[in-house]
């Protein structure tokens, strides 16, 4: 087996688990992935042109590895000193990735096709029976799947939703009639991000989708048919919707953004007394110290405040300008869907608690560097393709 099959191979098996979150199918409490993990790494950094890259491209990582950086050094002037070693993996295998990914398009969007077919695969398990002794309903009506967060494994649902209606839509990968049976796995995926009750994950869902078909390149009157499409399904279901714990949550008046709420007005007071930050033990110190508990900001830009402070931040708004100014360049190409895969993942970086080591984001960054619809297109004109006959 040549070194390139077996990294392809590797970075296959690193996208389909990735979806899996905390479940191991395998039972080996996660060491199966960490493996899979390792090894991608290390296959991309012994790749023939890797150490090009990292002079080429050292500006991104050393934008996130200074992120991480000053959060110790603040940490260590507060008192409380901690190297966040995840965090720097992660950043790591965003930018391995995003080198492998950039003269590697086909595979860059067989990742996100893979990650979307085995999300999908979780919600025909979980939909036909096969996944109840691995679930519950909390106190809130809200389905918990693997002991994992609602609101995290419901933001991969989303996302595998809105990826694989754009393949069926725009058809990146050139597939023909034989895509449109991805239309199968939708409702599996819809009708468990309702399930899990999560109110951002549903409105990403719906208006990614939305996008998708606003701003496809797909004529006038297929998108009125899908426009058309979408209200009579939403009519159809309106009275299922009725009965969901999800609707129960749209219906609340009153602290609409949960315990979000106070975190955020707590974190902003830490950070307001101690502007150049406190490191991350430090945020949690002062958690307890003031308030007597303590949970993660659930947004990752306060998170650079409360930890190392306004540079900090500015410096992550620097990486993420990089990533829009990537996504623009697409869209203008008449892509959308690194654009719309960025507004998701700075929504979801707004909301979720201990997002900043959350491998599925930094995954999705990497894509989102990475992918350039021209060099798609361009490997794709090269190379025979399932179903283009």
């Amino acid at each position: 087996m040549s070194k390139s099959l077996f990294l392809k191979i590797i970075v296959y098996l690193f996208s389909f688990f990735l979806a899996f979150g905390k479940f191991d199918p395998f039972g080996t409490n996660g060491v199966f992935f960490d493996a899979i993990t390792v090894l991608l790494g290390m296959s991309i950094l012994l790749s023939t042109d890797a150490f090009l890259y990292i002079k080429k491209y050292s500006i991104q990582l050393s934008i996130l590895f200074a992120i991480g950086i000053i959060m110790f050094i603040m940490g260590f002037i507060y008192g409380e000193p901690y190297f966040n070693a995840k965090y720097f993996s992660a950043v790591i295998i965003f930018w391995l990735l995003s080198y492998y990914y950039i003269s590697n398009q086909i595979v860059c969007f067989n990742s996100i096709f893979l990650f979307a077919i085995s999300s999908a695969l979780i919600a025909l398990l979980y939909n036909f029976g096969f996944l109840d002794s691995y679930f519950n309903i909390d106190t809130k009506g809200r389905l918990q799947l693997f002991e994992e967060n609602p609101n995290s494994i419901s933001t991969r649902m989303a996302i595998a939703f809105v990826s694989l209606f754009y393949i069926v839509i725009e058809n990146p990968l050139k597939y023909k009639k034989i895509r449109f049976l991805l239309l199968l796995l939708l409702p599996s995926l819809f009708f468990i991000v309702i399930a899990f009750a999560s109110r951002g994950s549903s409105l990403l869902l719906i208006m990614g989708s939305a996008s998708i078909i606003l701003l496809s390149k797909i004529s006038k009157r297929y998108k009125l048919f899908l426009i058309s499409g979408a209200f009579l399904l939403y009519i159809s279901l309106i009275g299922f919707f009725k009965t969901t714990s999800l609707f129960e949550r749209f219906e609340q008046e009153e602290n609409v953004l949960g315990i979000r709420e106070t975190i955020w007005e707590n974190a902003f007071q830490i950070f307001y007394d101690n502007p150049n930050g406190i490191g991350e033990l430090g945020y949690v110190k002062e958690m307890y110290s003031r308030y007597n508990w303590y949970l993660d900001t659930h947004n990752l830009y306060l998170y650079f405040l409360v930890t190392g402070g306004i540079f900090t931040l500015l410096l992550f708004l620097l990486f993420l300008a990089q990533l829009f100014i990537k996504s623009y360049t697409n869209l203008r190409r008449g892509n959308s869907f690194s654009v719309i895969l960025l507004i998701f993942l700075l929504f979801l970086a707004g909301k979720t608690g201990g997002i900043l080591t959350y491998l599925v984001m930094w995954f999705f960054f990497s894509i989102i560097y990475s992918f350039d619809i021209k060099k798609l297109n361009d490997e794709l004109n090269s190379s025979p393709r399932l179903g283009s006959s």
